[in-house]
């Protein structure tokens, strides 16, 4: 029985996710003068995430193995083509391209595709 639900999950891996976006990603840049601590995070819309389990799993896992990389929130929902993950990072140990990078590496680049990145740093206010 154990070995039938490992390979359905594995199958699940190979079937399941569709084919990622391939090409230059829109990349934005914001500044919020706002919180309470500075920080960076990069929003990443990724395609070819089709399930939570074995997908959104790899994807926040080879994010946080990144060093520099502080935090990794994944937004899904399965009836989406494109999901996000939330990425908090310091930019004096990571660039943007890197994080970029992991993402669009992962199983050779035949899984998913980052589409587009909003990159915001938070400042706190001054008052």
């Amino acid at each position: 029985m154990r070995f039938f639900t490992i390979l359905l999950f594995a199958s699940s891996l190979i079937v399941g996710c569709s084919e990622p976006f391939h090409g230059n990603p829109e990349i934005t840049s914001v500044v919020k003068n706002e919180g309470f601590q500075a920080k960076r995070v990069a929003r990443l819309e990724i395609d070819g995430m089709m399930c939570e389990v074995g997908c959104v799993t790899k994807v926040k896992k080879e994010l946080l193995e990144l060093e520099g990389v502080s935090n990794v929130i994944m937004d899904f929902d399965s009836d989406r083509g494109t999901n996000f993950a939330n990425v908090e990072y310091e930019i004096k140990t990571i660039s943007l391209f890197s994080i970029y990078n992991a993402v669009n590496s992962i199983a050779d680049g035949k899984l998913y595709g980052v589409k587009a990145v909003v990159d915001t740093e938070y400042r706190p206010d001054a008052e």
